[in-house]
């Protein structure tokens, strides 16, 4: 399967839903709400071809291909 993320191309087929490619891409094992298991703070949203998916939701989206996915991380500024 291919989709994109953050722009670029990429070929998996390791990974079917939400939530199995942000554990992949974090190395942190989540739950079926989409909340780490380790309690600390995730950071991120994530949008599906230009919507943006509730964390909560993450367990039920299967990764289609073709799919633009984008991950964005909180980062604090002033």
């Amino acid at each position: 399967m291919s989709f994109t993320l953050n722009g670029q191309p990429r070929n998996t087929v390791s990974v079917s839903t939400l939530k199995h490619l942000i554990t992949e891409l974090t190395g942190r094992e989540l739950t079926d709400a989409g909340q780490p298991i380790d309690k600390k703070q995730l950071g991120i949203a994530v949008a599906v071809n230009a919507e943006l998916v509730p964390r909560t939701r993450w367990v039920e989206v299967t990764i289609q291909n073709g799919d633009d996915i984008e991950i964005l991380t909180a980062v604090q500024g002033g």
